[in-house]
């Protein structure tokens, strides 16, 4: 769980739509994480004997945290790989010379 929330700005958006969704799902995820947690307190104890019980809820909540954590790494990556192509793109020289005239 992270702890932060983050959330795009409207230029965000404006450029990619779809960050707006991935943050919701971001959020989710960690709301998600810390019931997880709540139930299972063990599990993010390190502590061996807990992670090796052959208790079906205890499976399934590690498995809940471990891919949790991989879809948030994937959602970070997301973000950042859209914010770098529109960061280059801003970068880019004006295909139409800078003239801020709209053709018509």
């Amino acid at each position: 769980m992270k702890g932060e929330v983050w959330s795009p700005s409207p230029p965000e958006i404006d450029r990619a739509p779809e960050v707006a969704l991935l943050a919701v799902l971001d959020h989710a995820l960690d709301v998600a994480m810390a019931a997880v947690v709540a139930a299972h307190p063990n599990l993010v104890d390190d502590e061996p004997f807990y992670r090796q019980l052959h208790r079906p809820e205890v499976k399934a909540a590690d498995a809940i945290l471990t891919r949790a954590a991989r879809l948030r790494d994937a959602l970070d990556r997301y973000r950042r790989a859209i914010a770098a192509l529109h960061t280059s793109a801003s970068h880019e020289p004006d295909p139409h010379g800078g003239a801020d005239d709209i053709p018509f």
